[in-house]
């Protein structure tokens, strides 16, 4: 009965969440108060990593793990990133809410799947709290950001702690109009 009311919209739109590595507190919340929140509108792509372990884990993921499988689900080839994209579970849940799709990368890889979720996502929510110079993937991700085409918005989350200069730099010579901080 509920279906109808539940369902989404034809066109939900697509949250990718990026992120400075190692600060797991501070990200568990953000997941905890935004990401979560989006889910009730949009699909959310984010590249894995142990800081949302503990909210992304569904019993899929565990089996897997238990299975000596996990090596499976990591990008490792283009065949594999195109798979990746392929198996994005974009529709939305019974409850009317959308799931987390998360692409597991090697160093060799993130920047490839990186560009595939960018070309699939309306809005970027950009966690740069704690970032500095040295964060050369995060540099690379304002890079490729402020080139790409299709996405609308970039809201940018940044701290005291956030060197915003080299940030900037970053996104030279690209659309700075669509970043918010």
């Amino acid at each position: 009965l509920l279906r109808s009311w539940l369902a989404a919209p034809a066109q939900a739109p697509t949250l990718l969440v990026l992120r400075v590595f190692r600060r797991d507190e501070e990200v568990e919340a953000l997941f905890d108060t935004v990401i979560e929140r989006w889910r009730s509108s949009g699909n959310v792509l984010l590249i894995a990593g142990t800081d949302l372990v503990l909210r992304t884990l569904d019993p899929d993921d565990l089996f897997t793990y238990l299975s000596g499988r996990l090596h499976t689900r990591f990008i490792g080839s283009q065949d594999d990133l195109d798979r990746c994209m392929a198996q994005l579970d974009l529709a939305p849940d019974v409850d009317g809410r959308f799931r987390v799709n998360e692409c597991y990368c090697f160093d060799n890889t993130w920047q490839a799947a990186l560009a595939a979720l960018v070309a699939r996502s309306d809005v970027v929510l950009m966690d740069l709290r704690g970032f500095h110079a040295e964060n050369r993937g995060c540099l690379h991700e304002l890079q490729v950001l402020s080139a790409a085409a299709g996405v609308r918005r970039v809201v940018v989350m940044y701290d005291g702690h956030t060197d915003r200069t080299s940030a900037e730099a970053a996104m030279r010579g690209g659309a700075q109009e669509r970043f918010v901080w």
